[in-house]
This record gives structure tokens, sequence and C-alpha cells, in this order.
């Protein structure tokens, strides 16, 4: 179960409130850095037979913080249950984008929607519409009132611990009928997963892993292949299977990796670069134990989450979303330019600018020339000016020298295969994306 929301919605106080109804609320300063995991255990009813099982359900609590948001979509499975707490006291901006981050990621996947009453503000939300809008995912909407510094025999907090108990029997019905769960699997992964789970190493080698196999008699290389990209969308583990210098490893505990990860944006000395920094800075923040021998890898996590690209050898790295916002001075050739836009009609997600330029970087030309939402490109004489507008969700593209076509079909198609991830086929089809030339 994935909890999504903005920053300090009361994700944290719905994971707690999971685990313990009376406990008190988290302090404001106690906001969630990274990821927090944790597990729900309740009996539920075989699908096959009249007895209880138990069921443990593995709750991922995100942070809240822009940040954050790149790097969902490298746990957002197919095979959770989504939650998505909003604040009733703001506004529905935060609450349409979060439905679309939703939509957008996680298919037909299940979501309940719980509106956190802050300060007694009850939130009127048009509950026909949302149902219409999507109409397989959303299984509930509730209002609930996480407060609990009543007296306990006071109305009021039977009320509230009524609804947080009901938000809890209802998250428990609808991942039971996820529709993988009581999907048949080989007794042998079940023995393979209750080692991972017990293992206290945070990652170990693919050579390490099929060993582990083979000591569960699973020997054959393609069915430990298939049982690591199970478990990597179970949230079991992480295995990068496709980047050459991650697929040697299977971290086993993905919230040691990411938090890793969100160490660096997260920590003060790094923000104040403006999105530049060094290795050896990162290496300075990951001077612990847990990560010793781990930093050129933790390094390339953040090169394949597209947060961060090197320029060439020099251990310089940028993390184009903590750049500054303000555009520099560079020349640009006015004559004879070719202009396109690159147009989201119902919603751009945030994130797509920095992914583009972390993959087309080899083209940047003047390291100075690339700003939070712009960039300057080059490639055999051609240049190309590429600026991002999130209020009119639109990219505009400007080309300048003597082989557009070739340059613009290189940059076309990296945009087209961002938004692909982003977006379902369906919400392609839709026209989400329109190409304009525009004179």
């Amino acid at each position: 179960m994935l909890i999504v929301g903005e920053g300090e919605a009361g994700k944290t106080t719905l994971a707690a409130k999971i685990e313990d109804k009376n406990c008190p609320l988290p302090h404001i300063d106690d906001r969630t850095k990274g990821i927090t995991i944790h597990t729900h255990h309740f009996s539920c009813e075989s699908h096959h037979h009249q007895e209880t099982q138990p069921f443990q359900l593995n709750i991922w609590d995100f942070g809240g913080q822009e940040i954050y948001h790149y790097t969902h979509r490298f746990f957002l499975s197919k095979r959770s249950l989504y939650v998505l707490v909003a604040d009733n006291r703001k506004d529905d901006t935060d609450f349409n984008y979060w439905l679309n981050i939703i939509e957008l990621f996680a298919g037909d996947s299940p979501l309940i929607i719980v509106l956190n009453e802050k300060g007694e503000v009850q939130r009127n939300v048009n509950h026909s519409e949302l149902r219409s809008r999507y109409p397989s995912s959303i299984k509930d909407i509730c209002s609930v009132n996480f407060k609990t510094e009543e007296e306990p025999d006071s109305e009021k907090k039977r009320e509230r611990l009524h609804g947080i108990t009901k938000l809890i029997r209802d998250i428990e019905n609808v991942v039971q009928d996820l529709p993988h769960i009581g999907e048949p699997v080989p007794a042998l992964w079940v023995e393979v997963r209750q080692s991972i789970e017990k293992d206290s190493r945070n990652s170990i080698s693919l050579e390490q892993f099929h060993n582990l196999c083979h000591t569960k008699d699973i020997t054959k290389a393609e069915d430990i292949a298939t049982l690591l990209g199970y478990f990597h969308d179970l949230g079991v583990l992480l295995h990068f299977d496709d980047n050459p210098f991650l697929h040697n490893r299977v971290i086993l505990k993905p919230s040691w990796a990411t938090n890793a990860v969100y160490r660096i944006f997260d920590d003060d000395t790094i923000k104040a670069k403006r999105g530049r920094f060094t290795r050896q800075e990162c290496f300075a923040l990951w001077h612990d134990t847990q990560y010793n021998f781990m930093h050129d890898m933790l390094i390339e996590l953040m090169k394949n989450f597209h947060l961060v690209y090197e320029i060439g050898q020099s251990g310089n790295l940028v993390a184009p979303q903590l750049l500054p916002q303000s555009t520099p001075d560079y020349s640009w050739e006015s004559a004879n330019n070719t202009y396109m836009e690159y147009r989201y009609d119902l919603f751009m997600p945030k994130g797509i600018f920095g992914q583009f330029v972390v993959r087309l970087y080899r083209y940047i030309e003047n390291h100075t020339w690339v700003w939070r939402n712009g960039v300057i490109l080059e490639r055999q004489g051609t240049r190309a000016e590429i600026v991002e507008s999130l209020s009119d969700r639109r990219i505009y593209l400007r080309f300048t020298g003597s082989s557009i076509p070739e340059f613009r079909a290189i940059i076309i198609d990296t945009l087209d295969e961002i938004s692909s991830f982003f977006s379902t086929i369906k919400v392609l089809q839709n026209g989400a994306l329109s190409m304009q030339p525009v004179h």
C-alpha cells in the first residue's frame, strides 16, 4: 500500500494510526524524509477455504517534498493499493495533481481517498464527479479526523476512532481483493522471500542472490530472473535489470537505497549549492559504515532515477530540479529559426524537464546554460533551446543551424519516451500530447 499526497497532509499520521489507533499525532518536525516502510498484520478469510489466514500489508509512506515525487515512479507498481491523503484546508490543485499522478502511474489500481479533517474543517468533495472520472479505481472516499486529544470517553473521540477503525477495515478489505492476492506462487519463492526478509544485509551481488536461490533448489537462470522481476514489482527488493552498472546488485532493503539518495537531496549544504555538487560531497554524506563500498552504486542509482548527471568524468554532478530558476545570459542566432511546442492538453506532470536534461546532457555545450526549466543543447552545428512552462502545460522548442530535422527527431523522441512513461496509452490517444510547428 502506497500512501501519497502533499507534505504535511497527514500521510505519516495515517501510517501510525493503522498500527495504533490511539497513538498521538506526530510532531510537525517529524516530517518523513525519504520513505518509511511499516508492516500491518491482520487475519483474512482465505480465497479458497473458510479458515482465516495471516495477511501482511507493507505500507510505504512517502515524503511529500517535491524531490520525492520524481522517484515515486520506481515504486508505483500495478500490484498495489494507493491511499491519497489530502488536507481539507488546501485547495484542489494539489488534489487533482495527485489524482492525475496515480491515474498515469498506477493504471486501474484501487484507490482510497482520505480527506484529513484538520482544524474541524469538513471538505465538500464532489463524490459522484470523482467516481465517474475514476470508475474502476476509487474504492472509498472518507473524511477522517486524526486528532485524539479529547478525554477517552468523549463522544467526539469515539466518533473519530470509529472513523479510523472503518478506514482500516476498508483498507484490509480492498487489499485482500487485489488481483494477485491468492495467486499460487511456487512454494520455493516463498522460502526465498522469507530468507530475504530475515537477511540483515542492505544489498548483495547478483551472484549471491543466485546462490541463495540455489540453496532453495531454484537453479534455472530464467526462473531466477522471473523471480527477481516479481519481487521488484512487489517492492520486496530493487533490481534494475536493464542498467549495466546496477544489473549485478540486488538491493534487499529498498528504503535503505532510496533514503541514501534522499539524504543528498535533503541536505542543506547540497541545497545551498543550487544543483551543482561533487561525488566527493556525496561520499562525505554517506560516511557511515552502512554505505561502505556502496558509494559508486548509489551515485549510479541517482543517475538511474534521472535525478543527476555527471559532467564527463569530472566528478561534478548536476541535479536539474535543484538548479536556479533565473535564465542565464547566452548568445542566440535568431535568423532562420524553427519553432515548435510540445503541448499537454489536460495535465503535465512535474519532473519531465529534469529527466529530459539528464537523458540528453551530453549535448549541453556550455554547462552554465542550463537552469531549472531551460537548457541550450548543441549537435553538429545545430542548436536547440528547450524551455518548460508548467503553467502553460507546454515545452517550447527553438532551433537554429544546418541540420535541424535530425536533432529535432532526437529531442522529440526523448520527450515522447518520457511522456509515455508518465502516461497510460489511453491518455496519449486522447490527445494528451500534440506537436505543433509554430510559424
